[in-house]
């Protein structure tokens, strides 16, 4: 099993062949269109808007196919699986994970709900990835140090299953060559990290809650997952995406990919891929006719689907447009 990580390197947005595969996938050339890129009209704000758009999407294709894609293609031809943190980039979150074997979030000691973790069990529920797991119980030092024991860990980690996550990575385990008490507490990941290994003081009477974590996971791995809404975090392709993917309701997020999303029974979503307004269709949900109870928010009904009047700030920019709608899996 190999992991990518989370993506930490900045934005990126050109690469040699990058007008070439731009001229493939949306069929024009870009090079008249590039002042847009130094806040310039050109033609028309609208029709400026439509080139960034274009220009962003293609990023979010590129990362997806040729960087995460292309792992996942050669951890297969060397009889590897392959776990992805697809997020923190200037892509699309949900479609980088599309080809993970075991899309991956995480969760820091001290922290809340954990929004990468949510998003990595969206993307398990869209592609059919049973695990889903998280980087789990990192730590930065004013919380690690040692400082960390189950009756800490268990209440950030219980959550996280209500996220989604249904096996734990533990950051970290530190390859321990010395025995000898006056070594103690040995070899060390830096200042980063709750320190899990043979090293640490409760390790003997740890076993129980090992045990524990062993039964949920196990338990966990077994089931279906239901959820409820979502809005669109494809619609941010090529943007520092990570801020979108803040749950817009607390048990799911969708996006467009492919023109039909085949989901269990026959059910399907489909999706208009050439506009930026999604119409959503589900047999035996009428739109207009829908109980908006069980979520945040008010429904309105138009031609192209139900739209989600919610409005959730987010740490990097506006939502630009939602659509939403039920779903039991």
């Amino acid at each position: 099993n190999l992991l990518i990580d989370s993506y930490e390197v900045g934005g990126q947005n050109w690469t040699p062949r990058f007008r070439e595969e731009f001229q493939k996938r949306r069929d024009y050339d870009l090079l008249p269109y590039l002042p847009v890129l130094t806040g310039r009209i050109v033609e028309s704000g609208e029709i400026s808007e439509r080139f960034l758009w274009d220009f962003r999407r293609t990023i979010g294709d590129l990362f997806a196919d040729n960087y995460y894609g292309y792992f996942a293609e050669l951890c297969r031809k060397n009889g590897l699986k392959a776990s992805i943190e697809p997020y923190d980039g200037p892509f699309e979150c949900l479609l980088s994970g599309r080809d993970a074997d075991i899309p991956m979030g995480e969760f820091w000691v001290g922290g809340g709900e954990s929004n990468s973790c949510k998003l990595a069990a969206a993307v398990g529920h869209i592609y059919g990835h049973p695990i889903i797991g998280a980087e789990s119980f990192t730590a930065e030092p004013s919380v690690g140090r040692w400082q960390n024991h189950p009756y800490s860990l268990k209440a950030v980690g219980d959550l996280m299953y209500t996220a989604g996550i249904n096996r734990y990575i533990i950051h970290r385990y530190a390859h321990q060559p010395w025995t000898a008490p006056t070594m103690l507490p040995g070899m060390t990941m830096g200042q980063w990290g709750t320190h899990f290994e043979r090293t640490t003081t409760w390790w003997p009477q740890g076993g129980a809650w090992i045990r524990y974590l062993t039964r949920c996971q196990y338990l966990l791995q077994q089931g279906d997952g239901f959820w409820i809404g979502s809005d669109v975090a494809g619609e941010n392709a090529g943007r520092l995406c990570f801020g979108l993917v803040h749950g817009l309701f607390r048990l799911g997020i969708y996006h467009r990919d492919r023109e039909r999303l085949a989901l269990k029974d026959s059910r399907s979503f489909a999706f208009d891929r050439s506009r930026a307004t999604h119409w959503a269709a589900y047999p035996g949900l009428t739109p207009g006719a829908i109980n908006p109870s069980p979520l945040r928010g008010s429904f309105v009904s138009d031609a192209h689907g139900m739209a989600c009047s919610h409005k959730q700030a987010v740490p990097y920019g506006p939502i630009l447009q939602m659509k939403c709608f039920s779903s039991v899996a």
